[in-house]
This record gives C-alpha cells, sequence and structure tokens, in this order.
C-alpha cells in the first residue's frame, strides 16, 4: 500500500498546503513512490519553499522519509545531491524532524 493510500485524515493538511503552492501532492507522491524523479525534485522543491508547516510538515516529513526508504538510501542521496544547497538542507531537517519522531 502506497503511503498516500493511508487514509485521507493522514494527509489532509499536506495535501492542502501543497495546493496552496500549486501542486497536488496525492498524485506526485505516489509518482515519486515509484521512483519518478520529477515528482521527487517536485516534493523537494516544496520543502525548501516553505510549503508545509504544523501537521503538513509533520506527514510530509514522514512521506520523505518512506521515499527515502523507497528509493534506498544511495538513489536518494544521489537524486538530493543534485538539488540547490538551499533544498538538500530543507529536507535534511525535515528528515532531522522526522527521524525524532
Amino acid at each position: 500500500m502506497l503511503l498516500s493510500n493511508v487514509g485521507s485524515f493522514y494527509l489532509d493538511d499536506t495535501e492542502w498546503q501543497a495546493r496552496q503552492a500549486g501542486v497536488n501532492y496525492r498524485p506526485v507522491l505516489d509518482a515519486a513512490l515509484k521512483r519518478d524523479r520529477r515528482a521527487l525534485h517536485t516534493l523537494f522543491r516544496l520543502t525548501a519553499d516553505n510549503a508545509f508547516h504544523g501537521a503538513g510538515a509533520d506527514s510530509h516529513s514522514c512521506a520523505l522519509w518512506t521515499l527515502m526508504a523507497q528509493w534506498g538510501d544511495r538513489d536518494f542521496a544521489k537524486a538530493l545531491t543534485a538539488e540547490p544547497a538551499r533544498i538538500r538542507q530543507a529536507v535534511i531537517t525535515f528528515l532531522d524532524y522526522a527521524a525524532a519522531e
């Protein structure tokens, strides 16, 4: 089961906040879970653009953690390394938050 199918309550805030930034979160998340690089980049960019806060940020940090597990450390790191420093730092901050939970 994909993370985005665990129940609408889980991603409601995240979806709404992403929509405010012009992104339909569930399809992008599903694509990223299927190893679509463009979708992963979109989620990375949203992270750095401060699109998420509160419950939306909590869910998004868990989504990033799940994506890291799905992609594997090497491939996830390779994709993240291709991003600008501000995006890399934002994603690392969200992953640190998810790891502390």
